[in-house]
């Protein structure tokens, strides 16, 4: 890798419990940006993982650590990646063949000005805390455009880790909701649940997949089955009496 003057966002890691903190310091001193890293912790529970992964050396916010507790779960990480891959370079493609002008924006999209001219004059303006391994992804431009239809400004974060780092500098969260993946759901209860001035903070858990553990039991945690529903239930909580 010192041969490299750069290192390309593409590159995806794979690195052993023991050698992880090594390489993320090596990884840290290059100011590497848009990588993935995988650590494999065979047999951690999703609570161990969570705990191996805030003791790490952190990397800049564009680039995702994830520590996987089975073999398995490090094939399936592997697995989105390639997914992922796959769908830009066919979006890519699509794009050079497209001649015919992109389709109108659906209704609801037509609203959005509106809603966000509103928010930006300051009538009850919000936040949602958006935690996505989608949230930087040039694919998932159209999902952050729905989201800030509600009428909100999206802060989005890869991971539970860059979003803690953030509320770690806040006191307080004033008219804000969280909307998170399913995979990163439980590390940030857990750290909620550290941080007793922000555990009031409405949560919506976007389960779109499997195998994300047992959820800490709260009035104020939400989960939906798929992400049209998560973004209905924010902006439900958004708008009951008394929000904020």
């Amino acid at each position: 890798l010192d041969k490299k003057s750069t290192l390309a966002a593409t590159t995806v890691f794979l690195l052993s419990e023991a050698e992880a903190s090594p390489m993320l310091e090596y990884l840290q001193k290059r100011g590497a940006s848009g990588l993935r890293v995988l650590v494999e912790a065979e047999g951690y529970t999703p609570e161990q993982a969570w705990e191996f992964n805030k003791s790490l050396p952190t990397l800049e916010d564009s680039c995702a650590i994830r520590v996987c507790g089975s073999w398995e779960e490090v094939a399936a990480a592997l697995l989105e990646v390639c997914q992922e891959a796959m769908y830009m370079g066919a979006s890519a493609t699509v794009a050079k063949l497209q001649t015919a002008p992109a389709p109108a924006p659906p209704k609801a999209a037509e609203k959005t000005p509106v809603v966000e001219s509103k928010a930006r004059e300051g009538e009850n303006p919000w936040t949602l805390v958006w935690i996505s391994d989608q949230a930087f992804k040039p694919t998932a431009v159209s999902l952050k455009t729905q989201l800030e239809s509600l009428g909100c400004q999206v802060k989005g974060y890869k991971t539970h880790k860059n979003a803690a780092r953030a509320l770690d500098k806040k006191r307080g969260l004033v008219r804000t909701v969280v909307m998170v993946t399913a995979a990163e759901a439980l590390p940030f209860l857990q750290y909620l649940q550290s941080r007793p001035e922000l555990l009031s903070t409405p949560v919506v858990v976007e389960a779109t997949s499997r195998g994300f553990g047992s959820l800490p039991k709260s009035p104020n945690v939400q989960v939906c089955d798929s992400f049209d529903a998560a973004a209905k239930a924010v902006w439900a909580v958004a708008h009951e009496p008394g929000f904020g």
